[in-house]
């Protein structure tokens, strides 16, 4: 009797394993599209949506939902890449009458439909005009541009992204930066391409750029042709030894970027670029307090941009380049890859430096893993305490210089905490790793009153 019983739980045990493994491998084997830009569809405008599929058959049908005054009207295939992935264009018309809301991408295969993909209709979109290039003087590794623009609904911001892409002949350059408007004018500073050791002969780069509003809707796209100058690699921009900022200690909380850090003073802020490992440029924001020989700095760099901005380039790659196209694993144009490196590549940018590195330890704040450094700098024997975070696909590197013989600012950099969606505090239940495909793990216990943001 007892046999009988142990076979049937034996046997229901099998049976259940082989169900598991029937479901996670047709999960494994659904049909995705991989990546697609861009995802708005505006209303009363044809735009070409652009997706790469790991799957070497023809697309059949493209199907947007729910359909109401959208139509697909053609469907082309484009390059295939790494020997596995494939260009598809679907060209969408929508209608003047449509109505604005979420919709889905469905591409029929002959192995079947692909998981839904989100687009949106927006209910209105900012528009550009006469894109003007100004002449970065003050800056010779960056330009100016100014753009008309008309917004409708008064809400593209105080200072919106603009989003380029710029190509001198060899790898094109992805970005975004932060812009500022006035008068329906709105103007930014573009980053040259990097240039590599040895290089100085001026080129012409093809230049497109849109602007996007406080809600993330993008405008038309203008092009035009930028000269480069001719110059050689540029050395890093030493900050400034003045005092800046100052005052009573302040604690900064920001919404934006999911953060509190307390300052000794009130923070002076200035927004920049950063280049990621795989070659996008990256809104930047620095906050920075120096006084009495000692600076505190807090540089928050925006991942959020880099999936849209790799994927694009990677349409774009010049015919071969494995390095600028990518694959799904590692995501197209690398993007995951650029994302999951992210800590260690702020780690080797300190360990560049004119510095002897005394100490690399692993530390986490309300479990958000990170690094902390410690480097003993060799022009004054200073010493600068290190940490870099990542969290919500956001770079955060804190840190402070102290001169030779004071006491580490521990004060400053574990100050450093993290805010949830809704502006509150948050510490995880498990340790928190910021890397695509790896799920969130939940806050823990109830969460505590928001800051008051400053």
């Amino acid at each position: 009797m007892h046999r009988a019983i142990r076979s049937v739980v034996i046997i229901g045990f099998i049976s259940t394993t082989w169900l598991t493994l029937d479901v996670k491998s047709a999960e494994a084997q659904q049909l995705r599209i991989e990546n697609a830009y861009p995802r708005q569809l505006p209303i009363g405008q044809i735009t070409i949506i652009n997706a790469v599929l790991a799957n070497p058959n023809d697309v059949k049908a493209a199907e947007v939902s729910p359909s109401q005054g959208v139509t697909v009207s053609a469907i082309s295939r484009g390059d295939s890449f790494q020997g596995a992935l494939t260009w598809w264009s679907i060209t969408i018309d929508v209608a003047k009458d449509a109505a604005p809301g979420d919709r889905t991408l469905v591409l029929q295969l002959p192995a079947g439909r692909t998981i839904p993909t989100s687009l949106t209709i927006p209910s209105h979109v900012p528009r550009i005009a006469d894109l003007r290039i100004r002449d970065g003087r003050s800056n010779p590794a960056a330009f100016d541009v100014e753009v008309g623009a008309i917004d409708d609904s008064v809400d593209l911001g105080a200072a919106p992204h603009v989003w380029f892409m710029m190509a001198c002949g060899d790898m094109p350059l992805p970005g975004v930066v932060r812009g500022t408007v006035a008068q329906g004018v709105v103007r930014a500073t573009v980053p040259y391409p990097l240039v590599a050791a040895g290089t100085s002969a001026a080129a012409k780069c093809d230049l497109q750029l849109r602007v996007a509003d406080s809600h993330g809707n993008e405008s038309n796209t203008l092009r035009t042709t930028v000269d480069a100058p001719s110059r050689g690699p540029q050395p890093p921009v030493a900050p400034s030894a003045a005092d800046t900022g100052g005052g009573e200690w302040t604690e900064v909380v920001s919404q934006e970027e999911r953060f509190t850090l307390t300052f000794p003073g009130k923070p002076v802020i200035a927004d920049t670029t950063f280049f990621s490992q795989y070659g996008a440029a990256l809104p930047a924001r620095v906050y920075r307090v120096a006084t009495g020989g000692k600076v505190y700095s807090l540089t928050v760099v925006d991942y959020n941009p880099v999936e849209r901005l790799l994927v694009e380039r990677s349409r774009s790659c010049p015919i071969g380049a494995n390095t600028c196209q990518g694959i799904a694993d590692w995501g197209v144009g690398y993007w995951k890859t650029d994302i999951r490196g992210a800590l260690l590549y702020a780690v080797w940018k300190l360990v560049e430096r004119d510095a002897k590195v005394t100490t690399v330890s692993w530390n986490g704040i309300a479990l958000v893993q990170g690094v902390e450094m410690r480097l003993t700098n060799n022009a004054d024997q200073s010493r600068t305490f290190a940490s870099i975070y990542m969290h919500e696909n956001r770079l955060l590197i804190v840190e402070a210089t102290v001169p030779r013989g004071d006491a580490p600012p521990v004060s400053f950099n574990e100050s450093l905490n993290w805010l949830d969606e809704s502006g509150r505090p948050v510490r995880y239940q498990t340790t928190y790793v910021n890397i695509p495909d790896v799920p969130k793990p939940p806050p823990r216990g109830g969460q505590a009153p928001a800051p008051v943001s400053r």
